[in-house]
């Protein structure tokens, strides 16, 4: 959390399936999600996942408080063996702070490798200042089909 009385402050760290943003700037997050279960069905699913994109909208939301000022927003991808991915941070942004309460929304659609299943962590920082971390568990799940048939 931060370490300064006055801000800035953490409102939403959360994954969904998409958001909207209407003409006054408030978002409407949709369809929050902390799992996807990825279905493989073919004759020759494999029994442990293979790499696969998995598409995600991070949204986070943080509030200036008093603070006015720059940060810079950092987000790090953490692989379900507890290693950062690839040693690099997924994300970086400066942010401007108004202060008076004002908030910044930081809407990130990406698409990642995954590496297996497991929880992948995504860990979010204000300068050097940990703030959070929200989970998306990805889950295999193989479906072996001896006949996929033709649609009628």
């Amino acid at each position: 959390m931060s370490t300064e009385d006055n801000g800035p402050y953490l409102q939403v760290a959360v994954i969904c399936e998409k958001t909207l943003e209407e003409k006054d700037g408030v978002i409407s997050i949709i369809r929050i999600v902390d799992r996807i279960t990825v279905t493989h069905m073919t004759p020759d699913s494999p029994e442990k996942m293979p790499e696969i994109p998995i598409s995600y909208t991070l949204v986070i939301s943080l509030n200036s408080g008093g603070f006015k000022g720059k940060k810079e927003l950092r987000i790090v991808l953490k692989e379900p063996n507890g290693k950062e991915r690839e040693g690099r941070k997924i994300f970086y942004l400066p942010i401007t702070f108004e202060g008076d309460g004002k908030g910044n929304n930081v809407i990130l659609n990406n698409v990642m490798q995954t590496k297996g299943e497991g929880v992948y962590w995504f860990e979010i920082f204000l300068d050097d200042n940990f703030y959070a971390k929200t989970p998306l568990r990805i889950d295999y799940k193989p479906e072996k089909s001896a006949h996929l048939a033709p649609p009628t």
